[in-house]
Parts: C-alpha cells; sequence; structure tokens
C-alpha cells in the first residue's frame, strides 16, 4: 500500500461496506470467522451500542478511493460524576472476540498501522487502546509495543488441532464404555450438520442453560439476540454436531466456519441423561473429528480455555498478548505510576 493511505470514519449503514469488508477478509490469510462483518455488525447491534458509555469508532483505511482495511472498535468512556475521566479504545466484540486485529492484507498492515497511529494521535490523543487476544500475526502486533505508551501481559491461550493428522486414539481415548453404549442401543444417532435450524438452537439453549446456569452465555437477554441473530445471517457457516436419543438432542456442539477450519463456540449436554456409561460430550467430540476427517476439513479451534480434556486431542497452543497502550505518550502521573510498578516488581 502507498504511503497516502488515509483513514476516515463511517458507520454500518456505508452502501456496500459489507461486501467490501468481507472482501478483506476472505483475502487477508491471519483472519478468521470473527473478523467478518456479520460478527461484528450484530455485536454492536445487539450489545455494544446498548452502553450509553460506549461510541462506535468505525475506521477505513483508504487508498484513493479503494478501501484497503477496516478497524471496527469503539470509545468506552468513564465518568466521575459529571466529568469525563478518560476513555478507552476496543475492538468490536471487546474480549468475546478471540484472534483481534485489523482488518487487512499483511502487505498492507505496515502502512495502515502508520496511518492508524497517526489518526488516534490526532483525533484521540487522550485516550487509550485496549487489545485482547493479539496473536503474534495479528496485522496489529506492529502497533503494540511494551515502551513509555504502553504495557503489554500474556492473554489467553488458544488450542487448536490439525484434523488431517488426529489419530483415531486421541479423539477415543476414554470412551470404550461410551461406545459400547453407542453399538448395543439403536436409538443412539449423530448428525453432523451446517445450517440454522430453530429447534436445535432452542434445545442447544435450553442445555446450555441447564449445566451451567447464570454462567450460561444465554443468562443475558442481549447475548441471546445477538447469537440467533448471528446464526441468522450466517447460516450456511454455522456447523451443528448433534447426538440424539430416541430423537431428542442430548448433546449438542456449535460454532462457525471460514475457509476450510471449525471454531468451536458453544454447547450444550444433558447431564441427567440416563445412560450413566455415555460420556455425552466427550462422544459427540469423537463423532465429530470422525466426521471432519471425512469432510477435509483442516483445522478445528477450541478457541479460549486450557481445559484438560481438549489436550486429549493433542492440540497446538497458540499464544496471544493484551496491550494497554496510550494514543500519545503518557503523561508525567502514568510514567510515574509504571516506575514505581516497575521498582515494585510489576510487568
Amino acid at each position: 500500500m502507498k504511503s497516502s493511505v488515509k483513514i476516515r470514519k463511517t458507520t454500518f449503514s456505508e452502501p456496500h461496506l459489507a461486501d467490501r469488508w468481507n472482501g478483506i477478509v476472505d483475502a487477508a490469510p491471519a483472519a478468521t470467522f470473527f473478523q467478518r462483518f456479520e460478527w461484528n455488525y450484530l455485536w454492536w447491534e445487539h450489545i455494544g451500542s446498548k452502553d450509553p458509555m460506549h461510541e462506535l469508532l468505525l475506521l477505513v483505511a483508504e487508498d484513493g478511493e479503494d478501501i484497503r482495511a477496516i478497524f471496527p472498535s469503539y470509545i468506552r468512556t468513564r465518568r466521575i460524576g459529571p466529568f469525563k475521566a478518560w476513555s478507552h479504545i476496543h475492538l468490536l466484540g471487546d474480549m468475546l472476540t478471540p484472534f483481534q486485529q485489523a482488518i487487512c492484507a499483511p502487505d498492507d498492515s505496515t502502512a495502515v498501522v502508520n496511518a492508524l497511529e497517526q489518526y488516534l494521535q490526532n483525533s484521540w490523543r487522550n485516550s487509550w487502546c485496549e487489545f485482547h487476544d493479539v496473536r503474534d500475526d495479528s496485522t496489529l502486533r506492529p502497533f503494540i509495543q511494551h515502551d513509555e505508551r504502553g504495557v503489554l501481559s500474556a492473554g489467553e491461550h488458544y488450542l487448536v488441532c490439525d484434523v488431517d493428522s488426529m489419530r483415531e486414539k486421541n479423539y477415543n481415548s476414554g470412551l470404550s464404555k461410551s461406545h459400547r453404549s453407542w453399538r448395543n442401543d439403536p436409538d443412539y444417532s449423530y448428525e453432523f450438520c451446517f445450517g440454522n435450524d430453530a429447534s436445535l438452537l432452542e434445545r442447544m439453549i435450553q442445555l446450555n442453560q441447564q449445566r451451567f446456569g447464570y454462567s450460561s452465555f444465554f443468562a443475558d437477554t442481549d447475548s441471546r439476540s445477538f447469537f440467533e441473530a448471528l446464526t441468522a445471517a450466517c447460516a450456511s457457516d454455522t456447523w451443528w454436531s448433534v447426538i440424539s436419543y430416541s430423537g431428542n438432542a442430548e448433546s449438542i456442539l456449535m460454532g462457525f466456519r471460514h475457509r476450510n477450519e471449525l471454531y468451536h463456540f458453544l454447547s450444550g449436554t444433558d447431564d441427567d441423561f440416563h445412560d450413566k456409561n455415555m460420556r455425552l460430550g466427550r462422544m459427540n467430540f469423537s463423532k465429530l473429528f470422525s466426521a471432519l476427517q471425512q469432510e477435509g476439513t483442516g483445522r478445528f479451534h477450541f478457541l479460549r480455555g486450557d481445559e484438560g480434556y481438549k489436550h486429549s486431542y493433542n492440540p497446538r497452543v497458540i499464544d496471544s498478548t493484551k496491550a494497554h497502550r496510550h494514543c500519545t505518550a503518557p503523561g508525567w502521573r502514568y510514567s510515574l505510576a509504571m516506575k514505581l510498578r516497575a521498582m515494585q516488581g510489576g510487568e
């Protein structure tokens, strides 16, 4: 990209933005499902915009009239009484969005980052940028540094499996009794499919809430409406892995597809299922990985979480970084606080 790249603000209603946005995502090797227009737009509509302290900051990088990159962010303002205390810039989806990055091709990332940094210095000089889960291959990586303007710390661990190299023993370990129950009872059935199935969606929500209670993703009505809209908008890339008994879904795994990779997002399992020899959740993964090998799927992403059962599938670990960075050189109070923190053995 030429150095003439310019940054401007826009809105989700800009004509043809969705197509141009997803075109950039499709061309960017490091992009994932979570950089798609639908994920960002629907998160803002159903969750982000509901907070009166949030302001949309949707930026595009242009080279002439050609949109080369998108920075989907918002401003979170905090006040002390009637006074504005500080503001933070977050990417849309914030901590819900895995693998955060500006949406651009790798060849454009240096010019985009330089233009973005200049824009933020000029327009939001007293604000902070806070990014979670930035991978080493993220287009944001050149933007974040550990220096007088900010601090880097360890982010979440992500686990990913190369499906074609998995061995059957990896996804069948400890399931001998479950397989025996499956063989001996014809009422068990399995299905792997894509689409927007209202009955499956409702059953998965029911099972998820039954298992996780107030910690369920669906305990919040805004999260539920976001999820329902997302699965409808991205039906062709929404996958379901379902174990049923006598026609009733008892274990559901679901997520999203981007290119030839699948991302596991949510699950629901009946913990009161009558067959105690059947490990429903693990058996579902066994059936799923077998189906994915037949489908020729490249990678399966468990996303966040380091639960022990995931390691039985011999995954690779992807590290990430959390960045907290001032848009300009911060004032003397912040510098003093950082020096005191360093003297006390902090990061």
